[in-house]
């Protein structure tokens, strides 16, 4: 089966690009939004900012609908992890595309990850795969369901192994992932560098609030765009 990409390249800047790798949010995952638009949605200013942004498309978004009667296996379950298997070969695939491309800087690669892309799958990948300079997680932490993996998929087991400089990007008062239950256990297992920025807001917070730290974020990391003369 072939695999979809989206790859978005900024106007301003100068080559090689900075990119980001954004592993997206369980709408996308689940078919209810098209890859593209969540992604030209959520990382938009970015792309303005003048960095490149690489969103594979996952199975079962809608560019890639999986069979009729699919449906999502238990958390403990065999079946779970091969799926999880499944999702980071296919991200690390998308990787592997970009170190074609002599437009993108590879030393400058970021992982970004959105609500399910910080969580579970999303933590795995940011773990095992090298290539990342810096992990920025938005709407990320630990659901109660999460320790009922197995060890080889189980995110607890992964989370202190992200090398990067990591940043959580949370809402206060995040309705899907709380604070106290959820975002701050998972913030603890990280290893430094490391930071904690909390806006008001829920699940996902607010474009406005978001992006003055996300970019800040990213020229601390990644360093700061350079633009063409």
């Amino acid at each position: 089966e072939r695999i979809i990409a989206y790859l978005y390249l900024p106007k301003r800047a100068a080559k090689p690009y900075q990119c980001l790798n954004w592993i997206p949010h369980s709408g996308v995952i689940g078919g209810s939004q098209r890859t593209d638009e969540a992604a030209e949605y959520f990382l938009g200013p970015q792309i303005k900012a003048g960095r490149a942004v690489l969103a594979v498309v996952p199975k079962g978004a809608i560019e890639r609908p999986r069979k009729q009667g699919f449906e999502w296996p238990e958390i403990e379950t065999v079946r779970y992890r091969e799926l999880v298997i499944h999702y980071a070969t296919e991200f690390s695939l998308g990787l592997d595309y970009l170190t074609t491309r002599d437009d993108i800087d590879m030393d400058r690669v970021a992982f970004i990850g959105s609500s399910w892309g910080s969580t579970n799958t999303g933590v795995i990948i940011a773990a095992i795969e090298k290539r990342y300079r810096s992990v920025v997680f938005v709407a990320g932490g630990i659901h109660p369901y999460s320790v009922k993996a197995l060890p080889e998929v189980n995110m607890i087991n992964f989370a202190p192994h992200i090398k990067p400089a990591k940043l959580l990007l949370n809402g206060k008062y995040d309705e899907s992932f709380p604070l106290e239950t959820a975002a701050l256990p998972f913030y603890k297992l990280l290893r430094e560098p490391k930071q904690l920025s909390l806006v008001v807001g829920g699940h996902v917070p607010p474009l406005e609030k978001r992006v003055p730290i996300i970019n800040k974020w990213l020229d601390e990391t990644l360093g700061p765009v350079k633009f063409e003369n």
